[in-house]
């Protein structure tokens, strides 16, 4: 998967926002699954990852 990441560094939208970017998708006999992370870039909030 991927490390560790702290989703208090997310930007506060006033509504829905953190998790409104993630799913999961059959491919075969696999899963793959995209979801949002933050890092520690103020430039550049957000990551979106896929993992199967």
């Amino acid at each position: 998967m991927t490390g560790p990441f702290d989703m208090k560094l997310a930007p506060n939208a006033r509504g829905l926002f953190r998790g409104d970017y993630m799913g999961l998708e059959a491919i075969g006999d696999d899963l793959l699954a995209f979801f949002a992370t933050t890092q520690g870039d103020s430039a550049n909030v957000y990551s979106v990852r896929a993992n199967r």
